[in-house]
């Protein structure tokens, strides 16, 4: 789990969900929320994967999709987003190759940029006083931030899916393994 939520596009063979008993093929574009578990996809051929990590509020944001709407939840991308939309995307994407990729996307995002719902600064100093701490935070530290716990909670579940606690062991595992690969390059 990384605390973000992903909008996936495959092409070729569809991608399971092998953490079921029955095959249960994902959609060919989808998008995730974020997800408290790790979840094994597998393919029986090969497949083209294109997936766009956001920042932890950028779904709300960009889509205004409330993140604790998708959290743990996987969604074909039509539905959250138009279809048409997604449709022209897709063949768009279909018939580049990977290096034209960051432009289609770029192109893509900058129209929903215009619409953007405006940051919330005490969530961006909150966001920012976690990863400045490695993930080790205290309430008593949160709440010096200017915004009661329970409104952060709030403005947590609501922008990013996960409470402030739940993202910053997030934070703190990703810290402790980043600094294991720093430590011990060779074994990792």
């Amino acid at each position: 789990p990384d605390g973000c939520h992903s909008m996936v596009f495959t092409f070729g063979t569809p991608l399971d969900l092998s953490n079921t008993t029955a095959p249960s093929f994902l959609p060919d574009s989808f998008l995730y929320g974020a997800s408290t578990s790790y979840k094994d996809v597998t393919t029986d051929d090969a497949v083209r994967v294109m997936v766009v990590v956001f920042q932890p509020y950028g779904v709300h944001r960009l889509f205004g999709i409330p993140a604790s709407a998708i959290k743990n939840t996987i969604i074909p991308l039509d539905a959250a987003i138009n279809h048409s939309v997604i449709t022209r995307l897709r063949d768009q994407l279909a018939h580049s190759n990977e290096a034209q990729w960051k432009m289609i996307f770029d192109h893509f995002f900058s129209a929903f940029l215009k619409n953007a719902i405006t940051e919330d600064s005490s969530l961006m100093t909150a966001l920012d006083f976690i990863h400045t701490n490695g993930g080790l935070v205290t309430s008593a530290g949160l709440s010096r931030l200017g915004c009661s716990e329970r409104q952060l909670e709030r403005k947590f579940l609501s922008e990013i899916g996960i409470s402030p606690f739940a993202y910053s062991g997030i934070v703190r595992m990703h810290t402790f393994l980043n600094k294991l690969i720093h430590f011990y390059p060779k074994e990792s």
